[in-house]
């Protein structure tokens, strides 16, 4: 005979949320209150009904900035679900993967990251390697070892992140554009320029050609690109300048060390040539056109004109 469910604590669970969505707190963390324990009563402790009703609480928390409740609301969701529907549940792996987002959002990155990994595990065990699902985790694996300032950790995440992107979605399209634009911000945490310019490049070409050139994502794409590229731009021409002899490093308490507020200066100037002639130069192949001195030239609306 088929389980029925009980509409009584879905009812109060809906009248909380309802009640909180209207700013009348008191009334609604009561019926939630009453919601859960009403699951608890009708279905016992260990049911797979009562993990959800956790699953869901917690997530309502979450939402009203309740984060230490959402968190152990979270943890039992896990819990329950793992004894009574199974480590290698669908329902399961969500529960971790809301607990590691939870615990990242009280601080604790370290733990997160343990839940989420552990989510991971788990579902390469269900759907294998190559689920488009994935690649949202991932990611957020990757921003998490970036508030730790593990850069490096993180732009692997991100590499892994397009991977999968270019495997289940098409390298020429938004997903793959919007990882894209994250491993490129993760390259120049790293200080590799020239490799974050590249990236970026792609990035902006693609939302250009799939969202167009008025898209937010598109320009800011080719506004964070113009930026990259100045600064790879100053970077192999510091490079080249030392190599040639024509400026010296930097030594401090010396004679011969080029004067900080020249440095400043020559940092702070900004290269007439357009993105395009840029990339090129960064990227070692020489422009077919002279620099233009013209000014505005980095501007995303007038770059997507010249893309298109």
């Amino acid at each position: 005979m088929p389980h029925r469910r009980a509409l009584l604590p879905e009812e109060a669970f809906e009248g909380g949320r309802l009640s909180l969505a209207q700013d009348q707190k008191a009334i609604g963390y009561e019926l939630l209150l009453e919601s859960l324990s009403l699951y608890e009563q009708i279905y016992g402790i260990l049911h797979p009904e009562v993990a959800r009703a956790y699953l869901n609480l917690s997530t309502l928390y979450y939402g009203i900035d309740e984060k230490a409740t959402a968190v152990e609301l979270a943890r039992k969701a896990v819990i329950v679900s793992e004894r009574t529907l199974g480590v290698d549940s669908a329902e399961t792996v969500l529960s971790y993967l809301n607990l590691g987002l939870f615990e990242h959002g009280t601080n604790n990155t370290a733990g997160a990251l343990h839940y989420i990994l552990h989510a991971l595990e788990l579902w390469k065990l269900i759907y294998g390697t190559g689920h488009p699902d994935s690649i949202t985790t991932i990611n957020n694996v990757a921003v998490m070892l970036q508030t730790q300032s593990k850069f490096h950790e993180s732009r692997v995440w991100f590499e892994n992140a397009l991977a999968l992107s270019e495997q289940v979605a098409g390298k020429d399209t938004v997903s793959s554009a919007t990882v894209l634009y994250q491993l490129a911000h993760a390259l120049a945490l790293e200080n590799d320029s020239h490799k974050a310019t590249q990236r970026m490049s792609e990035a902006a070409r693609i939302f250009n050609k799939e969202l167009g050139p008025d898209a937010n994502n598109t320009k800011e794409s080719y506004a964070f690109l113009a930026s990259l590229t100045n600064k790879a731009v100053l970077d192999k021409k510091r490079a080249q300048d030392i190599a040639s002899g024509k400026i010296r490093k930097v030594r401090f308490q010396t004679a011969t060390a080029m004067p900080q507020s020249q440095i400043n200066k020559e940092e702070a100037k900004v290269d007439p040539r357009n993105v395009e002639d840029l990339v090129k130069y960064i990227q070692g192949t020489p422009s077919q056109t002279k620099a233009s001195p013209k000014k505005g030239s980095s501007n995303p609306k007038k770059i997507n004109q010249r893309s298109k």
